[in-house]
This record gives C-alpha cells, sequence and structure tokens, in this order.
C-alpha cells in the first residue's frame, strides 16, 4: 500500500521515544513517503499531538515555525500510520490542521511588512480542534499569543531572531550575555523547579535560558523575544514583568521561603535529589545535623556528601583545579604516553567551581585498565584521598572508566571531588566534549545527531541507530590531541566547531 507515494514526510520527535519514532519513520517509507529532517520542507507532518496550537508551540521551539513550513498540507496525529485505512484529506478524522487550498503561500521566512496585529487572526490557517470548554480561558490566551507571532518582523528589524538556530550546539552562549539580568531571575525559577522534582518545568526554563544566553542584543520587546527557540507565552510573560518591575515576583518568593530554602539546602547535598530533599522535609528534618543522624540508612554517595558537606561548599578556584590536574598528569611515568585535557566548567571559562573533571587517553600500547591502576597509585603518592567509585563502560569492545575520588587539595587543605575519566584512544574526542557541558549544550548535541544524523551520541561511544554498530573505531582510531579529536567530532556531525567558552548553556 503507497497511500503516502510521492509526499515528503516530517515526524516531530517530541513526546515519541526512539523506538516509536523510528516506527513512524519506518511505515513512512513502507507507505510509498519520503522522509525529510526539515519540517520546512514536508507535505505531512506527523504529530503526537491532539492541539494545534501545542504543535505550534513545539515547531516554534525547534526552530521551524509553522508558518515557515510553506510546503506543508496538513498535520496529521501519528496514530494514522497505524491504521491507514483513509486517505489523508482535510476530512480526515487523523488531520488537525491543515493548509486552505485557496490560500497563496510565501517562501520561507518572508515576513510581512508588519507585525501581525494583536486582534487579527492569520488567515492562512485553520484550526480543525475543539477547545476543550474545561480549558477554555487557557485555550484563548494560548490562542492570542499564537496570533501575535503568527508573523514575523522583517529581517531588518530583528535579523538574528529569524536565524538564531534551533539547537544549542549551533548557537555560541557565553559564559555572560547582554540579558544577563533576566537570565539570572530564571534560573532562580529554574532552581525552583528542580528542587521541587518538576523535571519538565526545569527542562523548560533550562532552554529558554540557553537561547536568550546565546541572543547578542538587548531583548526589548516580547515580540522579539516569541520568535526565539524556547521562549513560550510563559518566558514572554516573565519578560514583561522583568522589564517593568526589574524583578519576577515569584523568584523573591522563593528566595525568601523558609522552607523552600531548607529543601535547597538538603537538594545541594552531593548524591541527593528532590525527592529525598522532600521526604526528609517532610520527616521534621531542618538541619544538616538532624540528617546525618540517620546517615547509615543513606546511599554511599550521600554519605560521601554529608561526611564531606562543608568542604563541598567551598568553590574550587581555576588555578587550585589545574594545580591538581597538572599534578596528576606530571607524575606519570615515563613509559606511559598519555593525552589529556582539563574538562568540565573550567574548560568553558568558569573562574570557579564545584569540582575538578579531566579526561586521559593513553596509546594504543597501554590498556585503559592499566592506566586507571596507575592513576590510583599516583592519588595514593600525591594526595590523601579516598576512592569512591570507579564505573565502568563498554567503548566498542575496550573499556572506558569514570574514577569518582575525593582528594585533599595541596594547596588550599580542604577536600575536593574528583572526577577522572579514562577512554581508549578513540574515543578522547567525544568524552572531552561529552565533558565540557553545558547541560543543554549537550542535551542538544544528543537531539540533533539523533534527529538529523541517525546517531546516538554519548561520551564514551557514538551508534549507528541503522546498523547498532559504534562508529568511533573506524572514524576516530588516530590517537590525538583532546581539542584536535573534538574538532573531529564536530566535523563528522557537520557543525561549526563551537569553543568551550561558548557552551555555557547552563
Amino acid at each position: 500500500m503507497k497511500i503516502l507515494a510521492s509526499s515528503t514526510n516530517y515526524v516531530l520527535h517530541n513526546r515519541l521515544s526512539n523506538s516509536q519514532y523510528e516506527d513512524a519513520r519506518s511505515k513512512i517509507v513502507n507507505f510509498g513517503g519520503e522522509f525529510t529532517n526539515d519540517a520546512a520542507k514536508a507535505d505531512y507532518i506527523f504529530v503526537n499531538y491532539s492541539q494545534i496550537n501545542r504543535v505550534r508551540r513545539e515547531l516554534r521551539t525547534i526552530g521551524t515555525p509553522l508558518e515557515t513550513c510553506v510546503s506543508c498540507k496538513l498535520i496529521v496525529k501519528i496514530d494514522w500510520l497505524n491504521e491507514p485505512k483513509e486517505s489523508l484529506t482535510p476530512g480526515n478524522p487523523y488531520v488537525i490542521w491543515h493548509r486552505k487550498p485557496e490560500m497563496k503561500v510565501g517562501s520561507p521566512y518572508t515576513p510581512s511588512t508588519r507585525p501581525a496585529s494583536h486582534t487579527e487572526a492569520p488567515n492562512d490557517f485553520e484550526n480543525h480542534e475543539t477547545p476543550n470548554t474545561e480549558n477554555n480561558n487557557e485555550v484563548k490566551s494560548i490562542d492570542n499569543v499564537d496570533q501575535e507571532g503568527s508573523v514575523y518582523p522583517t529581517t531588518k528589524e530583528y535579523p538574528y531572531v529569524l536565524e538564531i538556530p534551533r539547537y544549542a550546539c549551533q548557537r555560541k552562549t557565553p559564559l555572560k550575555c547582554v540579558n544577563q539580568a533576566f537570565v539570572n531571575a530564571l534560573s532562580v525559577l529554574k532552581t525552583c523547579r528542580e528542587v521541587n522534582g518538576e523535571s519538565v518545568r526545569t527542562r523548560a526554563y533550562g532552554m529558554a535560558i540557553a537561547t536568550i544566553k546565546a541572543f547578542p542584543l538587548p531583548i526589548d520587546s516580547a515580540e522579539q523575544l516569541e520568535k526565539m527557540p524556547g521562549c513560550g507565552p510563559k518566558i514572554v510573560h516573565l519578560w514583561k514583568e522583568f522589564a517593568s518591575t526589574g524583578t519576577l515576583k515569584e523568584a523573591e518568593e522563593f528566595q525568601k521561603d523558609p522552607a523552600s530554602k531548607i529543601l535547597l539546602l538538603f537538594y545541594n547535598i552531593f548524591g541527593v535529589g528532590a525527592s529525598h530533599a522532600a521526604e526528609w522535609y517532610q520527616k521534621g528534618w531542618r538541619t544538616i545535623e538532624q540528617v546525618r543522624k540517620h546517615k547509615d540508612s543513606f546511599t554511599k554517595q550521600i554519605k560521601v556528601g554529608l561526611e564531606f558537606y562543608e568542604d563541598f561548599c567551598k568553590t574550587v578556584t581555576i588555578e587550585e583545579a589545574t594545580e591538581i590536574y597538572e599534578t596528576i598528569v606530571s607524575r606519570m611515568p615515563d613509559g606511559i604516553k598519555i593525552q589529556s585535557c582539563l574538562v568540565g566548567g573550567f574548560r568553558r571559562g568558569k573562574p570557579v567551581g564545584a569540582d575538578v573533571d579531566m579526561v586521559l587517553s593513553p596509546s594504543h600500547t597501554h590498556s585503559t585498565k592499566h592506566l586507571v591502576d596507575v592513576l590510583l597509585r599516583i592519588l595514593d603518592e600525591e594526595f590523601q584521598f579516598r576512592l569512591i567509585s570507579v564505573q565502568e563502560h563498554s567503548c566498542g569492545g575496550k573499556k572506558g572508566y569514570v574514577m569518582l575520588a575525593v582528594i585533599l587539595s595541596n594547596s588550599s587543605k580542604i577536600n575536593r571531588r574528583v572526577d577522572i575519566i579514562v577512554v581508549p584512544p578513540a574515543y578522547i574526542g567525544s568524552a572531552v566534549l561529552g565533558w565540557s557541558g553545558g547541560i543543554f549544550f549537550l542535551r542538544d548535541l544528543k537531539l540533533y545527531a539523533n534527529s538529523h544524523l541517525g546517531l546516538s551520541y554519548d561520551s564514551f561511544e557514538i551508534i549507528n541507530l541503522k546498523t547498532g554498530k559504534d562508529i568511533c573505531p573506524d572514524e576516530f582510531n588516530e590517537w590525538k590531541d583532546p581539542v584536535e579529536a573534538e574538532k573531529d567530532i564536530f566535523r563528522y556531525f557537520s557543525l561549526e566547531y563551537i569553543e568551550p567558552k561558548f557552551r555555557n548553556t547552563g
């Protein structure tokens, strides 16, 4: 059955697992259709949503607003692929949006001569969804925002807004930005959501922060902000509040709230998550000392976090981190050649941090396990230290390791957390990239690799999703300088190399 013959199709990855996404792609091909990774080129867009307003927001988030999808004829619920009995026409119950046939469509990113009126509804789209009466007010509010943002401002007014890439791995994100005051206020709300275990909202705030930090100009209007990936109606509303008051009321309330202060105190203990913090608060515990009375029932990591809590609260300077790193690599025996790099926030230019991260790779003549044994001897000889864990990872049939230790710094006499990542030569590029952050840079890098290249990326392997094979041994087996090895990954992904100092997405 070639019911999708001669059509180009796109699948919105949001709310789909990787297996569901791949299944949808396979069915499209089986039904005679072509698949594209560019929504702007698709005739049909398949989604796991039933509300067109939600689809609009998600498309805007990935940097391809519906207004730019000039080839799109229909947006279809992905369930249609399971039982495609009826052809795809505007009257099909699985179709949630169609383009009116009389609509004359311009080219992508062709703006009108003026922004859409707040009262005008865009006349080129038709919503098949009947608003839920229980949430009627909310739906109306979202509709208004979509109407406001349905037409891009001219390129002359906001050139960067029209060009800002969807993925954080394609953007330059400095440590401090021109909109830093607003970012700081949003970061408080992100922390609030994080401490309360609201992972979805935490991620939403993080996406918005990552985009705003990459924007090189002061934000001076809501219309400007709402065009940016990840900046939906909520962020626009908060910006309006911040622009008029210089603060965010909710952020101030969180910082003053006694209960939130205690939850944050517990949450900042190494090894403790939001659920533990909430559980301890419900038990009536209010201080670190009260928690320590019950330490025997905790995990090994939490016990370490409690034992060294006071020291772990003291930040590490880049000078001290560099001293620890150089002490370790300089004590390497002459017979063992390594490539190494200080990673983490320090590589991104942060002056202080919470711990010290480094990546080491032995030459082809030595195994990673041998290097781990050598490192343990060096730590024992040069520092007072405690080994917390050694995690083993598969690297294309070889082994990679993450060593977590607590060492007493020779200069500050403070106990410091140290992560030492050891990988085979073919994996130094992926490891250095993966351990150089920031969080949303890496998150988007994984999304980009998956959706555009058919690859699953992490610090220890890059898997071709079609073959299930790790590509690193074949593509990156040359043992080389960490920066050059990292650049090889960018080149393979067809991405411009972003210097670490511009990966500060948070």
